[in-house]
């Protein structure tokens, strides 16, 4: 998450050598500890999760394909996984799920414009970075979060 980070900051770009190895990599993580710990429904859910956050980009990407990149679309997919894995149920994954858009939106619209002060008005914007921060403080927060 933060190697993608970087290079996004840096290159605009979220690599598939980056993104999809790690998503691969959560999905065997999740089913391994759901296995050895019986939590098939919070791996349910953190799957859940990470198809919703998928669907959602994956629909702006497809109406809007210079505002939203296809690799924002496939790190969201990780970052759900991972904020997946603290619902407990359905409603908790979508909940989750919205809090994840809400403040990644929100610390990307407050990083936008502090890069357009900095960098000048620029067509690019390294978006993959204000999603993983969403993710943390989702992740942090969840508890708080989903009540």
């Amino acid at each position: 998450m933060l190697l993608a980070s970087v290079i996004d900051l840096t290159e605009y770009r979220l690599p598939d050598v980056v993104v999809l190895p790690s998503l691969a990599i959560g999905v065997v993580v999740i089913a391994s500890i759901s296995i050895f710990d019986n939590s098939a429904d919070r791996m349910r859910y953190a799957y859940l999760a990470a198809l919703l956050a998928f669907g959602v980009l994956l629909i702006v990407h497809l109406i809007s394909p210079q505002g939203m990149g296809f690799g924002d679309v496939k790190f969201v997919a990780l970052l759900g996984l991972m904020v997946g894995w603290q619902a407990h149920s359905f409603g908790d994954a979508v909940i989750i799920v919205l809090w994840l858009f809400l403040i990644g939106f929100a610390f990307g619209t407050v990083g936008g414009v502090a890069l357009m002060v900095l960098r000048g008005r620029s067509q690019a914007f390294p978006f993959g970075p204000f999603l993983a921060i969403g993710a943390l403080v989702t992740v942090l927060l969840s508890r708080a979060l989903v009540g």
